[in-house]
């Protein structure tokens, strides 16, 4: 039995993918707290902000920034606003985390973090650990990039506070990152000035601290294509629904900070079903989650609109990983999953949190 899906709709939605490499040292902080070692992969809060902050600076005609957008007499047509607030329903593109390439590895693949559970003196799981794996062959390493030391005498003003650290550790020119975007087919129209601001903004402007010293300088190598209904049905296939595995690929903030439960699984499934399928939400059969290793992490940033900190929030992290089981085998459900691998999980979905895949991975191995 296959899916129904409505008719006449181009698409699910439009990819944005590619490869970014660092051309000067990049340093990326956490935002969480003060650190002389950069994050090895880039936030799509990183990228998001870096984008909209070029695109109101070309479109907006006011002189200041307009904190409500909606207020604006001049947001009609106004690309930010289309792209960011879509007529105030909510963003329209969701700008992934960047992770790093495996360079050398055969299958082309990308470091993702993993959470695992550590035994000491034969205790059952009393801690958990975070790393990064190859998702082609496995690799594992706590420091895919190789960051360099560099001394900040060299660059950082005395009166910055990371001038008492004595140096810093950046991410090395030469690194590659694996770039993902995800825009409503819908807004189609918009993805060559997404492609174009972010070559722009990437290479002229640069993301992360001491821009303008020339820091987080990237080239951008990506294209944009559409993701047909079939390849999500295709995908939906490969899924499992009596029995997989919901691994987070970012940090996912949840509304109390709680962890991924059945029903809130079940509910971003139907919002990523009726989202990418074009349908109403699906009737959707239970799941029990039977297993679960997660870690937790505080998640933080700094915002250039508003130019101050985002407020420090509790996040279940990336490399969290949630197995469940389902009475029967669903189409609905696989599809559901499947579209859900394209949206996300919880709160601030535009800024690239709660990213997940599929797997088929049983509840009893280890």
């Amino acid at each position: 039995m296959r899916t129904r899906l409505r008719r006449g709709v181009e698409g699910a939605c439009v990819r944005i993918h590619g490869r970014l490499t660092a051309k000067t040292p990049t340093f990326i902080g956490s935002g969480c707290r003060r650190i002389n070692r950069s994050l090895q992969h880039i936030p799509g809060s990183v990228l998001r902000g870096s984008i909209g902050i070029s695109l109101i600076k070309n479109f907006c005609i006011n002189s200041r920034f307009v904190d409500n957008h909606a207020e604006c007499k001049a947001r009609d047509g106004c690309p930010y606003f289309e792209i960011f607030h879509r007529n105030n329903k909510g963003s329209s593109v969701i700008f992934r985390y960047a992770y790093p390439e495996h360079l050398g590895c055969k299958g082309g693949g990308v470091f993702l973090p993993e959470i695992r559970c550590v035994n000491s003196l034969g205790k059952p799981n009393i801690r958990t650990e975070k790393n990064f794996v190859c998702s082609s062959c496995g690799y594992a390493t706590l420091n895919p990039l190789n960051l360099m030391k560099m001394e900040v005498e060299d660059f950082i003003d005395k009166n910055d506070p990371t001038a008492e650290m004595g140096f810093i550790e950046a991410i090395p020119p030469g690194s590659t990152f694996r770039l993902d975007i995800i825009l409503e087919v819908g807004e189609k129209h918009y993805a060559d000035l997404i492609l174009s601001t972010l070559n722009w903004t990437l290479l002229k402007a640069g993301i992360g601290r001491w821009k303008n010293m020339g820091f987080g300088r990237f080239t951008v190598n990506a294209k944009a294509e559409i993701i047909n209904l079939d390849d999500i049905l295709r995908r939906a296939e490969d899924i499992d629904t009596a029995n997989f595995s919901v691994k987070l690929i970012s940090p996912m903030i949840i509304s109390g900070g709680g962890p991924l439960t059945p029903s809130l699984l079940l509910e971003s499934a139907r919002r990523a079903y009726s989202k990418f399928l074009h349908h109403g939400k699906p009737s959707l059969p239970e799941v029990k989650l039977s297993r679960k290793i997660l870690g937790v992490e505080k998640s933080g940033g700094w915002s250039l609109k508003s130019e101050k900190s985002r407020p420090v929030r509790k996040a279940v992290s990336a490399g969290s990983i949630f197995w469940f089981e389902g009475e029967k085998r669903s189409c609905e459900l696989a599809s559901a999953l499947a579209a859900l691998e394209y949206y996300a999980i919880g709160s601030f979905k535009p800024h690239g949190y709660g990213q997940i895949a599929i797997g088929k991975t049983s509840a009893t191995e280890t």
